[in-house]
């Protein structure tokens, strides 16, 4: 699984990934011949496999393939529910509740259609939250509570809407993920959250803010090796300065500087 998951994140080598995992289902076996005697074990690790097919599968654009793959996993984490619990701990079976729903919820908001499909996956986003926050995981709540903020973007239908972004849901809003991120060294997901504050700011015209937040997002997106994020972050900061100052923008002044971070992007 390992291997797995470093073929397809790393190397985004689709076919390592899934000669690796095909390895993996055989040396463990179904559950009527698996390999791993205690049965509760041998869960913990189909499910893993079950959860790193998933990506698998959404990596390469088989998105219903893919849900039903993680449909499958949380049946199996249903089914041991109350055994996981005797042995691990009630936190052990909301974190694997947790995983599950995070990506159920992010199949969900690839694939959407409809405004009926991004509320779907906004109520995923609102239990990995609640899940997270039972299994005491920080991380998970922010990535939670920062996604939930993006599906609310997309649903807004006015300022008021907009201004529900950065409210409380569960006891956290959205600039509050910006601290967890940065008390956990969790760079990529400070930038994409400061980047959505900025968002948040030039919709509610608080130009002040929203170049503030943009600006910060770009700063420690440079600092890393992610070459999406820091071309994400410099369009996103172009887009800013573009529409807040437009009739600079207009008259020249600002056109050079904005056109150098769409070139670098």
């Amino acid at each position: 699984r390992s291997w797995a998951f470093y073929a397809l994140s790393a190397l985004h080598n689709f076919e390592e990934a899934n000669s690796a995992l095909e390895k993996a289902f055989k040396e463990i076996g179904e559950k009527d011949s698996r390999l791993i005697k205690d049965e509760l074990m041998w869960s913990h690790a189909y499910s893993a496999l079950l959860d790193a097919k998933s990506d698998l599968l959404g990596g390469i654009g088989y998105y219903e393939e893919a849900l039903k793959v993680l449909e499958e996993s949380e049946e199996l984490l249903e089914h041991y529910k109350d055994e996981i619990i005797k042995r691990w701990g009630e936190k052990s079976y909301y974190m694997g509740k947790s995983v599950v729903m995070n990506r159920l919820g992010a199949l969900t908001l690839y694939t959407s259609e409809s405004e009926d499909d991004l509320k779907k996956a906004l109520e995923y986003c609102m239990n990995v939250i609640e899940f997270s926050q039972k299994a005491e995981n920080k991380q998970y709540v922010a990535q939670a509570r920062r996604n939930l903020a993006l599906i609310q973007m997309l649903l807004a239908k006015s300022q008021d809407d907009f201004k529900k972004v950065n409210e409380k849901v569960k006891g956290i809003s959205l600039e509050d993920c910006i601290k967890i991120f940065k008390e956990i060294g969790d760079k990529e997901g400070e930038v994409i959250a400061r980047g959505l504050m900025a968002i948040y700011y030039l919709a509610l015209k608080d130009y002040g803010k929203a170049l503030k937040f943009a600006s910060d997002s770009l700063e420690i997106a440079m600092k890393g090796s992610d070459e999406s994020l820091k071309a994400q972050s410099k369009l996103l900061l172009a887009y800013i300065k573009m529409t807040s100052k437009l009739n600079d923008f207009k008259r020249g002044e600002l056109a050079s500087e904005v056109y150098k971070l769409i070139q670098d992007a």
